[in-house]
């Protein structure tokens, strides 16, 4: 990886023990579009899997932060509306959720363009934040992609994995929030959550992570992170919420029985209806507030 100028930040407010992040995306969606079927309408697991997530974090009385995947929009604009009136916050995840190894520099700043100007028009505010598809930051030309979220006036990212993954993950990079400078000046990085254990980055942040690890081990584990000074940015995905099976409809035959569907299908239904019960847990051992509550806590909103 390219190094970064990084600069770590000081927690001040000690009583926030991490960050709740929502990562808003249609699975069905993006999994047709794997499928060679183009764009499709938003599912109505989209929203069912969006209704259930939202009715657990009104009755915790919890917001999150939302990356919002700008196609979405093009069918449901009024999930914004709901979201504001819920007290959560609204980031983007980009327009089409693209693997941004696959992409040039030019049509990633194309695509967060186009979502960060649909987001502020919907929102009248200024978009604060950005995710990447899959946490996909170009590990040959990191410091690209941060100066193009600095272009368009980003105050924060929370894109990285601190880890090795497959596809995903910067592991040189810190654990914990830091500015990253540019030559446009410097934005502030939510790394997702990990925890140091036998020598090795363990991640927690959420996803299939969360699915996998039993409640107990998950949250000693978040606990050591925190005595490691970690903040515990953690993220799900709304269609993890929908009670119904994750299941495509429109694939043929010969596609649901190959054995990368197959592989798919079992990654994201195993143990998946563990998740709400989880996250309570988590929200009653942990406090955790959104990334705008946090700059807030820091005094970093609106710093530039």
């Amino acid at each position: 990886m390219t190094a970064l100028n990084t600069e770590p930040i000081a927690v001040a407010d000690r009583s926030i023990d991490g960050l709740l992040c929502v990562d808003l995306e249609d699975w069905h969606q993006l999994l047709l579009r794997r499928y060679g079927h183009g764009p499709k309408h938003c599912s109505v697991p989209f929203r069912r899997g969006l209704n259930a997530l939202l009715d657990l974090l009104a009755e915790s009385g919890q917001q999150a932060t939302f990356f919002v995947l700008g196609m979405t929009l093009d069918e449901e604009p009024g999930i914004v509306s709901d979201l504001i009136a819920g007290g959560h916050e609204i980031a983007t995840h980009g327009w089409e959720h693209i693997h941004l190894e696959r992409r040039s520099n030019a049509e990633f700043a194309e695509d967060l363009k186009r979502a960060v100007g649909a987001l502020s028009d919907l929102t009248g505010e200024r978009v604060l934040g950005h995710r990447a598809p899959e946490f996909s930051i170009p590990r040959d030309a990191p410091q690209a992609f941060f100066d193009t979220l600095m272009d368009q006036g980003l105050l924060y990212d929370s894109s990285v994995y601190p880890f090795a993954g497959g596809r995903y993950g910067l592991p040189d990079f810190p654990k914990r929030p830091c500015r990253v400078r540019g030559s446009g000046g410097d934005i502030i990085e939510f790394p997702i959550a990990t925890t140091e254990f036998a020598g090795r980055p363990i991640p927690i942040g959420g996803g299939g992570y969360w699915r996998l690890l039993p409640s107990p081990l998950l949250e000693h584990l978040a606990r050591r992170a925190r005595k490691q000074d970690t903040l515990l940015t953690t993220y799900v995905h709304n269609y993890e919420f929908d009670p119904e099976r994750l299941r495509l409809t429109e694939v043929t035959s010969a596609q649901e029985l190959s054995g990368a569907w197959r592989r798919t299908s079992l990654q994201q239904n195993l143990f998946r209806r563990s998740l709400p019960g989880k996250l309570r847990r988590f929200l009653k051992a942990f406090r955790l507030v959104t990334c705008r509550t946090f700059l807030e806590s820091q005094g970093l909103l609106g710093a530039d």
